[in-house]
């Protein structure tokens, strides 16, 4: 297991994951990323026409080994 951090931006707010969590491995980072994007839409009210969500993974050393983008478009 490997511990890895998820950093988080909503389009207003970036927010350092310090704590991080222990994975088996890059298939676990996709899901729990993709777990992280859903829960920040849930949250989401985009103000604009468009919100762009990121979760950015880092590995225990700092390197980045996933970016993860989620877009909200709204059309009237």
């Amino acid at each position: 297991m490997s511990r890895y951090f998820f950093d988080t931006f909503d389009g207003s707010a970036h927010v350092t994951d310090e704590t991080g969590a222990e994975l088996d491995d890059i298939r676990a980072v996709r899901r729990r990323a993709s777990r992280a994007l859903a829960e920040m839409a849930a949250e989401a009210v985009p103000i604009e026409d468009r919100l762009e969500l990121f979760v950015d993974v880092r590995d225990a050393t700092g390197a980045k080994v996933l970016k993860a983008r989620a877009i909200f478009e709204m059309f009237e």
